[in-house]
């Protein structure tokens, strides 16, 4: 008995199959709801992805314009797992830098950072939990939801005029300017 020839059904009598179309390796129907579940699957995915993702920029994004900063070197204290560290760079006019003093939370942050392949324009390094590793006002804007033993005058110290700590205690954040000094001019032209 040739089986070449035979048509499916013969095997397998009690199965009902869609009608095939000359040329057509699946019917039309079979395809297009495959591709509909193949794009709703698809889509499910990749929103709760950029969900996750973006959660950590809505806050970094949030923190950037109640602070007013426009750009420049971002400073955040205590960094953890780096999400907040990286979301603060919300474009390429800032430079973001954590300190952390827990080895194993600089190793997870930095991990976290090269994976969204910002490495560099946000960096984490370890510090002791005193002092800052910076000189006098570099940075134009500090965050930190927990300073630990950093004291406000050393986070004041690493601000440039003008620049801004946005510091989280008692479960609330707090806006600090640094003021202008009195001994040094504005210079009002751009460059």
């Amino acid at each position: 008995m040739n089986t070449d020839k035979m048509p499916v059904e013969a095997f397998f009598p009690r199965i009902v199959y869609f009608q095939r179309l000359p040329n057509d390796r699946f019917p039309p129907r079979i395809v297009s709801r495959t591709c509909s579940i193949f794009l709703l699957l698809a889509t499910i995915c990749f929103g709760l992805a950029a969900s996750v993702q973006s959660v950590e920029d809505a806050d970094g994004k949030q923190i950037i314009e109640k602070t007013g900063i426009t750009g420049g070197l971002v400073i955040h204290v205590n960094t953890g797992d780096g999400k907040l560290t990286a979301a603060l760079r919300v474009n390429e006019r800032y430079q973001v830098h954590g300190v952390d003093t827990d080895a194993g939370e600089v190793a997870e942050a930095r991990k976290y950072i090269r994976g969204l392949g910002v490495y560099g324009d946000v960096a984490v390094d370890h510090f002791n939990g005193k002092s800052l590793p910076y000189i006098d006002n570099l940075a134009n804007l500090v965050v930190s939801d927990d300073l630990g033993n950093v004291s406000k005058a050393e986070v004041m110290r690493i601000l440039a005029p003008k620049g801004v700590a946005w510091i989280k205690q008692g479960g609330k954040w707090s806006k600090t300017v640094k003021p202008w000094p009195d001994n040094i001019d504005e210079w009002g032209h751009l460059l």
